[in-house]
This record gives structure tokens, C-alpha cells and sequence, in this order.
């Protein structure tokens, strides 16, 4: 994912404009991500995910078109990252939360 990124983010900015400021990234960023997942006791099988990110940025006038598209690609990119570390650590709290209740129920 962030090599695919990075190389469009790379290609878009290589037909913008360097000429301006450099962005101050001031973006809002709004995300649902779903995961399903299935305790195999063995293993845990985590099925495709569902994601859905939109940006929104405000406050660019007089920044170059270029350093924009590279500085919202890289914190598109951070973003994710964060996303998908905090939805595999739940991922884990649910399974180990799970199994110990399946554990105290079995006696």
C-alpha cells in the first residue's frame, strides 16, 4: 500500500507546480474501517477488510500544487498505518477476550 501511494503521489506531483509555500498540513480525515474475524483456536482468520478514508483540506492558498499532493499523500499514509495497527490490536483484545470467556464457560 504505501509504495502504490507514494508512487502515485509521485507521478501527480511530477505534472504540478513546485512554485509556492510549503504546505502546512491542516487536513480532516474521516475513516471507517471493518474487520471480520474467526477464531480458528489455532490460528485467527481475518477476512478482507472494508475501508473507506475521505480527506478534507482547507487554508492552501499560495502553496504549491506538488508539495500539497506529496505532504497529503504522506499523511494519508500515516493515517493508515495508525488505522490498521489500532484495528488488529481490537482484532486481538476481542479474540483473547473471547477465548476467556469461552474458557470460564467450559468450567
Amino acid at each position: 500500500m504505501r509504495a502504490t501511494l507514494l508512487g502515485l503521489g509521485h507521478e501527480l506531483a511530477e505534472q504540478l507546480s513546485e512554485l509556492g509555500k510549503a504546505p502546512v498540513t491542516d487536513q480532516t480525515t474521516e475513516e471507517t474501517d471493518e474487520r471480520t474475524w474467526f477464531d480458528r483456536r489455532s490460528a485467527i482468520r481475518i477476512a478482507p477488510t472494508v475501508f473507506h478514508s475521505e480527506s478534507k483540506l482547507s487554508g492552501y492558498e499560495g502553496v504549491a500544487d506538488a508539495k500539497l499532493v506529496r505532504a497529503t499523500v504522506e499523511t494519508a499514509i500515516a493515517h493508515r498505518e495508525v488505522s490498521i495497527r489500532n484495528v488488529y490490536w481490537q482484532v486481538l483484545e476481542d479474540a483473547t477476550a473471547s477465548r476467556q470467556a469461552t474458557e470460564l464457560s467450559q468450567g
